[in-house]
């Protein structure tokens, strides 16, 4: 009787502990399932057509422009970081802040190591199928103001790493 007993205790033990196993999966299959469920559709990669349009201003009463148009296979949040003008020396010491939605736009602030070299924001807006951001940023020590703006056309879905000239 008390063998018996003791294997009812031993199975129903085995049994709790597979139980709790299967409940840990459960949850872990979960989580992973909710977490991809966030992300699915910045890691969709898209083909766009992309304008950058630059102006400076200069001395006088001119600005420079410059123009760049070009393709590229870009997931959501890699075209919400394309600002070409972000990769030139004067900006290294900057990057764009956590993303905020007011309204219909996402904005994300530039923040720079030294918080007195430069200040300024990124807005993204749709506009139909087209994607428009808009940097305006203002170097601090100079007091020169610069903008940006990127249109970004979609093609097509696309392979992230491909090459796309």
């Amino acid at each position: 009787m008390l063998q018996a007993s003791a294997s009812r205790n031993a199975r129903s033990r085995s049994q709790r502990a597979a139980l709790a196993t299967l409940g840990v999966v459960y949850v872990c299959l979960w989580a992973h399932q909710a977490t991809n469920a966030g992300d699915s559709d910045s890691d969709n990669a898209t083909l766009y057509e992309i304008t950058a349009e630059l102006k400076l201003p200069a001395r006088g009463d001119y600005q420079r422009y410059n123009l760049a148009h070009e393709k590229r296979c870009l997931t959501r949040w890699q075209l919400h970081q394309f600002f070409p003008v972000l990769s030139h020396p004067a900006l290294a010491m900057c990057r764009l802040g956590e993303p905020s939605v007011v309204g219909d736009k996402l904005n994300y602030s530039l923040e720079c190591v030294l918080e007195h070299f430069a200040t300024g924001a990124i807005v993204w807006e749709t506009h139909g199928q087209d994607l428009v951001g808009r940097l305006d940023a203002r170097l601090t020590a100079s007091k020169r103001k610069f903008s940006q703006k990127v249109v970004a056309k979609p093609i097509e879905a696309c392979f992230p790493y491909a090459n796309y000239l």
